[in-house]
């Protein structure tokens, strides 16, 4: 068996500075309160840069979507992961939306209908890639955490596998919409 210094690596690798591909990974959930157990208005949305020499690495999104900033960054995600089509509904009458506009109408988290499509998001984002730019910063403890600070559509080539585009949107491929026949 041949081995390289990045088959040494075990566990969690921060994703560095730089435009990378990423898959969303399972486990897209709300996070606990650490004293009650109960889930928050935070989502966390893990991921793991595919293809080239920082395959593997990791990056989490973060969003807070009992505030309008976590909102947008939600909603700016699923269009990014091309998953809107997905979710999408006619009555919804979102197409024309901003990412700012749709947040706020569809992933109130007071509304029932807005919490059950934010359920749906949590289920369909794994598998769906995104380009994002990390950049490492200093938190307020002194300790350092990855940020993501751009996000893009994750451009697919001809094989199938991801090519980082440094956040070129020009080749962007939209999936076709999935109707279920729910009313919004």
């Amino acid at each position: 068996m041949k081995t390289t210094d990045k088959d040494k690596q075990m566990g969690f690798v921060n994703a560095p500075d730089g435009w990378h591909t990423f898959k969303i990974q399972d486990n897209c959930r709300y996070l606990e309160d650490k004293d009650s157990g109960e889930a928050t208005s935070k989502v966390i949305v893990p991921m793991q840069i595919v293809g080239g020499e920082d395959e593997g690495a990791q990056a989490s999104i973060f969003c807070d979507v009992s505030k309008k900033g976590g909102r947008t960054a939600l909603a700016k995600l699923v269009e990014f992961s091309m998953l809107s089509s997905k979710v999408e509904k006619p009555a919804m009458k979102a197409g024309d939306l901003t990412p700012v506009e749709w947040g706020e109408k569809l992933l109130n988290p007071d509304d029932v209908k807005c919490l059950k499509l934010i359920n749906e998001i949590l289920m369909k984002l794994p598998e769906h890639e995104i380009n994002a730019e990390v950049k490492t910063v200093k938190g307020k403890d002194g300790g350092e955490f990855t940020n993501i600070i751009n996000v893009d559509y994750a451009v697919t080539t001809k094989k199938g596998t991801a090519k980082d585009t440094g956040g070129n949107t020009e080749s962007k491929e939209k999936e076709t919409p999935n109707d279920d026949g729910e009313d919004w």
